[in-house]
């Protein structure tokens, strides 16, 4: 109880008339305050007002100052793919209540959802099943489609999972050793760590790209590799805009790589950008997903970010 303080003693003398006692005025409210991790912010989230007397209803607190920020945490892979500027854009859409984020690992994001530390959180990649147990939710947002590229003039146009582990890996170095015309292989991969990290988690999971995987900066430098190189093979971030010209695109297993396919299920080699949410988005999370969606949105999104059906 907040309004009335009893105090028990012993003393000497006659005990006092109640009723000579001063009248005391009502103990002012007190406030009480919630931390939110994810964001660090503090903010007032209520008033404990004093008791009502008995058999009375004791007023609904007023609503003190404005409503808390949405809080955003955004996994490192995400980040990746989503200009800096996302949140403030969404922002100064006119969000209600503002949005401030948080960076940290994926897992972390997904886990400050889990435990209500944060609202959403952005993340690259799919939940696990224990995620999905536990009430959370994925919308999808859009996918950094992998692919493999390359000379026009090789004789190669499709590759199996295992033969891909196995260029990829080192395992082999000449392309007579899969069955195709002689020709030393030389893999290629994407300069950018994170990029490449996240290549070879959806190209040959479990491993890591030999030591002997050339890395390029940036597709012109890819295309002059592979011109003096025509045995070369090259792990590449589609861009949204469409496929690399002067380059050929594998199929893996007959599938060539696209969105499509890659939503249906038959080519699983991207890695997904989500919102997860605890149950179905709502609030300023649902704000924020319609934000993600629409063209002013996914403009903060990477070039290599394609939008999923």
């Amino acid at each position: 109880m907040t309004g009335l303080s009893l105090a028990l003693c012993a003393c000497s003398g006659a005990i006092p008339d109640p009723r000579s006692l001063p009248e005391v005025g009502p103990l002012p409210p007190r406030a009480t305050a919630i931390l939110r991790p994810a964001t660090g912010h503090v903010f007032e989230a209520h008033r404990a007002l004093p008791s009502a007397p008995l058999g009375e209803v004791a007023p609904a607190p007023a609503h003190q100052g404005a409503l808390p920020p949405l809080a955003l945490a955004v996994g490192s892979g995400a980040s990746t793919v989503v200009h800096q500027d996302f949140v403030s854009a969404f922002s100064s859409a006119g969000a209600e209540p503002p949005c401030r984020a948080v960076r940290c690992s994926d897992r972390e994001a997904v886990e400050h959802v889990v435990v209500g530390r944060a609202d959403a959180a952005l993340v690259q990649g799919r939940l696990c099943s224990r995620d999905l147990q536990a009430g959370l939710r994925e919308s999808p947002l859009g996918v950094e489609l992998f692919a493999l590229f390359v000379s026009p003039s090789s004789d190669v146009d499709s590759l199996g999972p295992e033969q891909i582990r196995r260029v990829f890996t080192g395992q082999v170095t000449d392309w007579r050793e899969l069955g195709f015309a002689a020709g030393a292989i030389t893999p290629i991969v994407p300069a950018d760590r994170g990029a490449r990290e996240r290549g070879a988690r959806v190209l040959i999971p479990g491993d890591r790209f030999a030591a002997r995987c050339v890395t390029v900066n940036d597709h012109r430098a890819l295309v002059q590799r592979i011109q003096e190189q025509p045995g070369a093979v090259a792990l590449v971030r589609v861009p949204g805009q469409g496929p690399s010209q002067r380059l050929r695109t594998l199929s893996i297993d007959g599938v060539a790589p696209s969105v499509a396919a890659f939503d249906d299920g038959r080519y699983p080699y991207g890695a997904p950008l989500q919102l997860v949410t605890l149950g179905a988005p709502s609030g300023g999370a649902a704000d924020l997903l319609a934000f993600a969606r629409s063209p002013r949105g996914s403009a903060k999104f990477s070039r290599y970010l394609t939008a999923s059906r």
